[in-house]
């Protein structure tokens, strides 16, 4: 982030304002965190307006790649969870990314290497997209405030950075892996932290990317910590990685149906995950279902009518006009999502 006094000759479209900008007799123009575009720079000019202060001020040269560029990205990642129904402004919220991450030039760093798992693994790239863009909509269902939104967001976008490292051909690998490959994809957690450590960036960043596959019983990594010492923001990572990577395309299987997604996450959830943070995450995520058409084990297809709040993956269901309470068929489960 850049923070500067500007003179009338060097106003710009896409300058931020540092604070608000008032006319010469006292009129308010601009409000603070305003981006300016033509319209509002001709105001101020023939407001007499001679110089303003800009919170940020894109002076790098062309070539230097900013949060910004990664817009279209992010764009496409978030029409994928457009169910859910969040506001996110994505240009504002890579804005604060920049913020964040690029205080100091040695911070660009952070750009080389996630262009490198771009270029090693386009799947993990876009993850990472993913549970960014999941974990901003938890700091919103959580009630946190705008800042603390964007920097859980920013959090989940470099939780894998570690992955640049990982050799592409383990990160692509379409067949089970070995013991010994499993450890060198978990060595992932530490190469991040590492390589955060030396950046000066937020610290609940690097403690994302080191924690977020502990897990609250002690069998995560790769520290083994339980519950009381993981990080709030990264029990959160940690349950929106799960969900996201289940839920998408990997190279060895298909995407899975966000309900056995849920199945899933709630055996292993009284061990393994935040109870209040999982509990919060996947009823919004399954309110989103809601008048979804399904296809259920069995074949048969319905419309979700209402979410179990004490058997999340067993919706009320109705099927040829009738409602059924799939918690009370044992066998019968939602496997498919035919339409939203």
């Amino acid at each position: 982030m850049v923070k500067k006094i500007i003179a009338l000759e060097e106003f710009k479209a896409g300058m931020i304002s540092d604070e608000d900008i008032y006319s010469k007799s006292g009129m308010k123009l601009i409000l603070a965190d305003t981006e300016l575009d033509d319209r509002m720079i001709h105001l101020l000019k023939v407001s007499g307006v001679e110089k303003i202060h800009v919170k940020y001020y894109e002076q790098f040269p062309e070539d230097r790649v900013t949060f910004l560029h990664m817009r279209r990205d992010f764009q496409e990642v978030l029409e994928k969870f457009s169910m859910f129904h969040v506001s996110i402004d994505i240009k504002k919220f890579l804005r604060r990314c920049d913020e964040l991450f690029l205080s100091e030039e040695k911070n660009y760093v952070i750009f080389e290497s996630l262009k490198q798992l771009k270029e090693n693994s386009y799947v993990n790239y876009i993850h990472s997209i993913g549970v960014s863009i999941l974990s901003y909509f938890m700091g919103v269902w959580c009630n946190m405030d705008q800042y603390k939104i964007d920097l859980l967001g920013a959090c989940g976008f470099v939780h894998d950075i570690g992955k640049c490292e990982i050799a592409p051909e383990l990160l692509n690998k379409a067949e089970a892996i070995t013991s010994t490959e499993r450890s060198m994809l978990q060595r992932h957690t530490v190469i991040g932290r590492r390589f955060m450590s030396k950046l000066h960036v937020p610290k609940e960043a690097e403690v994302v990317v080191m924690e977020h596959h502990e897990r609250g019983d002690g069998s995560g990594y790769p520290m083994g910590f339980t519950l009381p010492q993981i990080s709030d923001f990264a029990r959160i990572v940690g349950i929106v990685d799960v969900y996201e990577a289940m839920v998408s395309d990997r190279p060895y299987r298909g995407e899975f149906c966000p309900f056995e997604v849920v199945r899933f996450m709630e055996s292993e959830g009284e061990h393994k995950f935040d109870s209040t943070y999982l509990s919060i995450f996947l009823s919004k995520l399954l309110e989103a279902y809601i008048h979804a058409k399904v296809r259920l084990s069995d074949g048969s297809e319905g419309e979700i009518m209402v979410v179990n709040k004490s058997y999340l993956s067993k919706p009320i269901v109705k099927i040829n006009g009738r409602n059924v309470d799939l918690s009370l068929k044992k066998d019968i489960e939602v496997v498919k999502i035919i339409s939203v």
